[in-house]
């Protein structure tokens, strides 16, 4: 008994030893748990801490802000009041109009007048309170200087008017013909803006940006149809350019209820009165002098903008002549010349005008256009838009919420194909007899935009084009629309046969050489059709022609097309902005949209048309430009050419993706060779797909500026360079590294369209450029050694070069003309220019290869041990001018003056002191004069100007007339480097020369064999060969002859090109396997480095 107790006892201490063990683990457990949750607790705590303390930050933003919106608030009530109180005085004025006027004729005018200024007036306090949200710090200073403008304006006496006596009109004929004269290059940008109904207004604001006012742009604003101006707001869509807002327009506003009908037409408007807001005194004289003779007043109101925007007010009449067109139709058209420089010229102009163009709404709302041709400049966006306008501003994307674009546009066009039909008037279309381009639009609903169409084709096509209409059996306003339309052939089909087989269809019926295949979602550009044709015209290997297509907003959908290797595509720029210069160069491309595909007709029927596997729509063209592509005929992508693009607006957005996707595939398996020489769908590899070919070399090409033939200072030779880099089949980016402003119509005046300008760069976007760049080019010719030593800066090593060359060009070895101008103005330190010599020298050395102009600045590079180098002249046809020595009788200098002391400006004042006098008094009976043409800004050479003896002709297109004329070309320059230039074009006109013997040794000419010479310090010797030319006609004519023939010997077009050809088949590209090579190198920090 006693064991079992035991046993049982030893059991139960068992189970209590169990039962402790698992408490102690849950005590354990919990423990844990406390220690888990006091963990929790304390960071809990912490946030706590940190949300009270957010909480209070947020008190106080609030708090803030409601002290700000009250201050608004209470800004905004005293307007109110203002304007209340303004309304009441204008309500005495009223009355006291009333009671001084005894006749109605004199109540009338008075009346007239008084609202013109209200409705300026009006429009500045809309401007204000439109500022207000944003501006509170503004709106009291503002408004004290608002108040005294209109106490000023309206009551200058207590009891007498203050209206200001009325402007004369201006001749409308006189502007346009300085506009012409001007060449049409137009600069400031015009857009709707909104209105008040309380205001009325006849006035045209025009807002400029001051650092874009070189802007090419030609902007046409619309007047309203035959349904009138039914006093509605006009409507504003500002155009995001770079993210800026650049100009504002307000139009002229008209009765409410006015109708027009073919008897009562809106006629021309003219200016009558300009008011410069927000910009300097100086700038307002500029335009002052400019319009003298058109504009009765020109003045500033305030001072230069802050924001860097000038604002223009224009008051516009209208007379009441009709115009010629059967729809009533007024047309205003706004543009500029040349912008206003810094320097103080005044150049520029502003121009009014109407113009026949197919009816717009009856809404009040303009319509604006703009020319795709020749626009703004490159140094800030330039812009082809569809005509639009709206209530809201646009984001600098082009989009904002709550406003869609597309359906505002659409309602828009819809309201004007109401006006249009209802009107009873018809669409015109030319119909020749022997059509140069047949235009084919195929249409499938979408009545509103193909309206919009055929009026952009009515503008802008040209009266040799015929147009070819397919309709796809639309079941909406297009067949209303089509019944108004006269001179187009319309063939209706019975059911949708589809985009591709109805331009096959519509190919059967043309009769032009040239086929456009145009989008009816699309708007025509001006200039662009006339653009396209003068491509084709050139080259018979170009198979097609394509250009920018622009979206609402004015943004990119494409500057031709990309196909990559996997049949995918990418529309090249696309949402960018329009006129950047990657986007305005010439070049072939792998496709253009058929939005806007121009080609040859026989060329389209022959290679069979679209194919219409590809129905109903999408890739197409890409198979199409592939097939010409297969036969050697060029695709190329045309800046110059532009439309306005809807997009997707004959079918669904999403509908269009499952196209694309299906006809990829078709693409894929049609083209297999094609497509495996397409570059993998990369952006990395967008830069050398925008090529359609390979170029056999990629060239970055670094001076100063854009290089033209008018700039002098080897520029010329620069312009030839690069122009025969592209003729040799290279692709050529020119990188100036001082930014200029000069419009696109400018900056190619002299230069292949193939060539990409970096116009917008400067040295400070080098390095950016470089990278971004990284490996793009097998070559950098780089002219001047300040240009070659920041780059060097940049660079650093050779890695941004990715196996590339680098090439300086000496143009002239500039030390060398530091020396001579020391040695002969005596001024200087002759070691300091010594050591400037072999720095420059060295300086060359870092590049891979150095081209130098002539033998005689080779010798300095082989003295100093530097090389390998290569000789490139320049290259001149000879032209020589046909009058006899008898028929000449001037002296004859031609160079630029590009600053102080410079050798042009030297050699001018040196020989017109010391030389001509001289002369004159040898053949005084001759009357010799000294012309001199080259751009002059130079105030040192204003003691010229009272100099009978000598004629500052400045800057000239044309020298032709002054070749003709002289007898004798001078070249009295005392230090200069490099080859001059001047030299050999006058021999090659034919024009004998007396120059230093500077000049001879530089070109290695010999005195008294193909021209004469003396030294720079002798004005007596250099007189009496002067003297001695002028008199002796059997030396004039040998000398001629002599020099001709060493013109056509050295600087033979031909043998220029021969030789940068040379210097340029060393640089070959790397092939895969060493362009890896290099990157190894590069990696392991085995890149040769400069040490600059």
């Amino acid at each position: 008994m006693r064991n079992e107790e035991i046993a049982a006892a030893h059991k139960e201490l068992e189970r209590v030893r169990t039962w402790t063990d698992s408490m102690a683990e849950t005590i354990a457990q919990r423990n844990a748990e406390l220690e888990r949750v006091r963990t929790w607790t304390d960071s809990m705590a912490e946030t706590v801490t940190e949300r009270n303390a957010e909480l209070e930050r947020v008190r106080t933003w609030t708090n803030s802000m409601a002290e700000a919106v009250a201050q608004r608030d209470a800004e905004l009530e005293r307007i109110q009041t203002w304007a209340d109180s303004m309304a009441e005085a204008v309500a005495q004025r009223d009355a006291e109009l009333l009671s001084l006027t005894s006749t109605t004729a004199e109540l009338r005018r008075a009346v007239t007048e008084r609202q013109r200024l209200l409705g300026r007036l009006g429009a500045e306090l809309l401007e204000l309170r439109g500022s207000m949200s944003w501006r509170l710090m503004a709106p009291v200073r503002e408004t004290h200087r608002f108040w005294n403008r209109l106490r000023r304006a309206l009551w200058p006496h207590k009891y007498r008017f203050g209206l200001h006596p009325a402007t004369q009109l201006t001749s409308i004929d006189s502007v346009r013909n300085i506009w012409e004269a001007q060449g049409s290059d137009p600069q400031f940008l015009l857009i709707p803006t909104p209105r008040s109904r309380r205001y009325p207004t006849r006035w045209c604001e025009v807002r400029i940006s001051l650092k874009d006012l070189d802007r090419s742009l030609r902007m046409v604003l619309h007047a309203d149809d035959g349904g009138g101006f039914a006093g509605n707001h006009v409507h504003t869509l500002p155009l995001p350019i770079n993210g800026q807002t650049l100009a504002v327009v307000e139009l002229p506003r008209f009765t409410r209820g006015l109708r027009l009908d073919p008897s009562q037409q809106p006629g021309r408007f003219e200016i009558k009165n300009v008011v410069i807001r927000e910009i300097s005194r100086r700038k307002a004289k500029q335009l002052k002098r400019l319009l003298d003779s058109e504009v009765s007043s020109v003045s500033p109101f305030g001072h230069p903008s802050a924001n860097g925007y000038a604002h223009a007010v224009v008051e516009l009449s209208a007379d009441q002549q009709p115009l010629a067109n059967s729809n009533g139709i007024g047309l205003m058209e706004v543009s500029t010349g040349e912008h206003l420089p810094a320097d103080g010229g005044a150049r520029g102009l502003l121009e009014v005008s109407a113009v026949e163009q197919p009816p717009a709404d009856d809404g009040g709302h303009p319509l604006m256009e703009v020319s795709a041709g020749e626009q703004s400049s490159p140094n800030s966006s330039e812009l082809g838009l569809m005509e639009v306008s709206a209530g809201e501003q646009l984001s600098p994307n082009g989009s904002e919420p709550g406003l869609d674009v597309k359906v505002f546009v659409r309602e828009r066009l819809k309201a004007e194909l109401s006006a249009f039909l209802a009107s009873g008037a018809e669409l015109v279309l030319p119909r020749p007899q022997s059509p140069l381009t047949s235009i084919v639009l195929v249409l499938y609903n979408q009545a509103e935009l193909t309206y919009n169409c055929l009026c952009s084709i009515v503008a802008h096509a040209g009266e040799d084009a015929e147009i070819i209409i397919i309709d796809n059996a639309s079941s909406d306003a297009t067949t209303e629309l089509l019944r108004r339309v006269r001179g187009a052939m319309v063939v209706r089909n019975a059911e949708n046969r589809y985009f591709p087989a109805a331009c096959n269809q519509a190919s059967e019926h043309a009769c032009g050489k040239y086929l456009l295949l145009l989008n009816n979602d699309a708007q025509l550009l001006p200039g662009s059709l006339q653009e396209a044709i003068g491509v084709l015209e050139q080259d018979e290997s170009i198979g097609a022609v394509g250009g920018r297509i622009l979206s609402l907003t004015g943004c990119l959908q494409e500057a031709g097309s990309i196909v990559w290797s996997d049949g995918s595509t990418l529309g090249y720029g696309r949402g960018d902005i329009c006129d950047r210069p990657q986007y305005m160069f010439r070049r072939e491309v792998d496709f253009c949209s058929a939005a806007f595909l121009l080609t040859r007709t026989r060329l389209f029927q022959e290679i069979g048309g679209f194919d219409e596997a590809f129905s109903p729509g999408y890739y197409e063209e890409v198979d199409f430009c592939a097939r010409l592509w297969g036969r050697d005929l060029k695709v190329v992508y045309e800046p110059r050419v532009a439309i306005v693009h809807f997009e997707y607006g004959s079918s669904d957005s999403s509908f269009a993706g499952t196209l694309i996707s299906r006809n990829r595939q078709i693409m894929c398996s049609k083209h297999p060779d094609y497509l495996a020489k397409r570059e993998p769908p990369d952006p990395k590899n967008e830069l050398r797909a925008r090529h359609a070919r390979a170029p056999q070399l990629r060239i970055l090409f670094i001076d100063d500026c854009i290089p033209h033939l008018d700039q002098g200072s080897g520029y010329p030779r620069a312009n030839a360079i690069v122009n025969s880099m592209i003729r040799m089949g290279a692709a050529v980016t020119v990188f100036p590294m001082n930014h200029g402003e000069e419009s696109w119509l400018r900056a190619y005046r002299d230069l292949l369209r193939e060539i990409e300008l970096m116009a917008d760069a400067s040295a400070n976007s080098l390095s950016a450029f470089l990278k971004e760049r990284r490996g793009e080019y097998d070559v950098i010719f780089v002219s001047r050694p300040h240009n070659m030593q920041h780059l060097l800066n940049v660079l650093g090593d050779k890695s941004l070069l990715n196996g590339g060359r680098l090439i300086y060009d000496a143009e002239a070895v500039f030390a060398l003309r530091t020396q001579e101008k020391a040695r002969i103005l005596g001024k200087g330190d002759s070691e300091a220019a010594a050591r400037e010599l072999v720095e420059e020298l060295d300086l060359a050395g870092k590049a891979d290869e150095i081209v130098c102009v002539s033998d005689f600045e080779r010798r300095h590079f082989v003295e100093h041990g530097r090389g390998p180098i290569h000789i490139l002249g320049h290259s001149i046809e000879p032209k020589p001018s046909a009058n006899t020595f008898e028929e000449r009788h001037d002296l004859l200098f031609v160079g630029a003056m590009h600053g102080p002391d410079s050798p042009n400006e030297d050699s001018v004042l040196w020989f017109s002191r010391d030389v001509l006098p001289l002369i004159r008094a040898r053949l005084a009976s001759a009357d010799v004069r000294l012309i001199v043409v080259g751009q002059n800004t130079m105030q040192h050479l204003s003691v010229l100007a009272d100099n009978t003896a000598v004629e500052l002709i400045g800057s000239a297109e044309d020298l032709s007339l002054y070749y003709e004329r002289a007898r004798i070309f001078v070249g009295p320059t005392r230090f200069a480097a490099g080859i001059p230039i001047k030299i050999v074009e006058a021999a090659a006109c034919g024009v004998p020369i007396v120059a230093t013997s500077l000049l001879a040794a530089q070109l290695g000419w010999v005195g008294d064999e193909q021209l004469l010479t003396a030294p720079a310090t002798d004005p007596e010797k250099f007189a009496d060969q002067c003297v001695r030319l002028y008199s002796d006609k059997k030396l004039w004519s040998r000398l001629c002859e002599e020099a001709l023939a060493r013109v056509r010997d050295e600087y033979n077009p031909e043998r220029f090109v021969e030789n940068l050809r040379t210097i340029l088949a060393q640089c070959r590209p790397l092939t895969p396997a060493e362009q890896g090579a290099a990157a190894v190198n590069t990696a392991n920090g085995s890149g040769a480095p400069y040490d600059h």
